[in-house]
């Protein structure tokens, strides 16, 4: 899972996502737009990403859900 902020507006970027079994989670970019994004390993074959939302970090807003 990748996030990555490209705009210059003072507002992070994450990603919240829902995995098969219904664990929760999100990935961040964590240092505004520079260089560099935020990423993890988040799941499996057997337990893929089902729901995604774009989230803007600093008001808390998200857009989504969107299916995997």
């Amino acid at each position: 899972m990748w996030a990555c902020d490209d705009h210059a507006d003072g507002h992070g970027y994450r990603v919240q996502y829902k995995l098969r079994n219904g664990r929760v989670g999100a990935v961040g970019d964590g240092n505004g737009n520079k260089p560099g994004c935020g990423n993890s390993r988040v799941t499996t074959s057997s337990n893929p990403v089902v729901t995604l939302w774009s989230c803007d970090s600093k008001t808390g807003i998200c857009q989504g859900p969107t299916r995997a």
